[in-house]
């Protein structure tokens, strides 16, 4: 029987899954960039610009599997040294970085889809309201959906009024209620891009309508909990 009960929640955030499901998010991010790189008729630099040129941490989970492609490396993740705040912080700014570049990117390549949404329905409607700032020498900028008004970073909603923002880094690890809210969000917001990839797709060849099924159902394999009790994500198979 399928597991239905979501193994990162509020209440106690285990390293042992975290570092599992940074493993599985980060990998189906290069693989959907390869699968864009090969499948369209237009960009051809998603690994290079929205996943190589980004990403400073190696991930291995705890079957030995390794994300691939990380040419520059910070840090490397692996179950038996423990998750560092340094390596957590750096992994999440990279993660938000590289899919805001290929939401970025996708609005701007015809030759994927006909839309030019992306950003504003998966990044910017659904990573909020999160600023995160890198602890890395030479990412000194502020990544997320802000807005600097009298010297105060905030962000505003549709209708100009200011939200209560959460700054994630660059020291300090995230509270366990901070850090789930934040990992649904991110979750959502991949499920919502593949989702739309797929759906854009099947209007406007050329790419393939499978994105959702290759780098979402079969790959994010670990459910979490937001602190409304929210749940998202697919049934794990890793036993133990």
């Amino acid at each position: 029987m399928a597991n239905i009960h979501p193994e990162i929640k509020p209440n106690g955030v285990s390293d042992k899954y975290l570092i599992d499901l940074m493993y599985m998010l980060q990998q189906s991010m290069y693989g959907l960039c390869l699968k864009l790189d090969t499948e369209g008729t237009g960009l051809t630099t998603y690994v290079a610009n929205c996943y190589t040129a980004i990403f400073h941490t190696q991930v291995w989970d705890y079957r030995g599997n390794k994300t691939q492609n990380v040419t520059t490396v910070d840090h490397i993740i692996m179950p038996s040294g423990g998750l560092s705040n340094a390596a957590l912080i750096q992994w999440l700014y990279d993660w938000i970085n590289g899919f805001e570049t290929l939401v970025e990117q996708l609005d701007g390549d015809a030759g994927i889809t006909d839309d030019n949404d992306y950003e504003d329905l998966c990044y910017e409607a659904l990573v909020l309201p999160y600023i995160f700032e890198s602890g890395r020498y030479d990412q000194q900028t502020i990544l997320g959906n802000t807005d600097s008004t009298g010297g105060f970073t905030t962000m505003l909603d549709s209708a100009g009024t200011p939200w209560v923002v959460t700054r994630i880094g660059p020291t300090g690890r995230p509270t366990d209620r901070v850090l789930c809210d934040l990992l649904y969000d991110i979750i959502n917001a991949w499920e919502t891009l593949c989702e739309k990839i797929d759906a854009d797709a099947a209007a406007a060849p050329p790419a393939a309508n499978n994105y959702e099924a290759l780098w979402y159902t079969a790959t994010v394999l670990m459910r979490v909990e937001n602190s409304a009790g929210n749940v998202l994500g697919n049934s794990q198979t890793r036993l133990g």
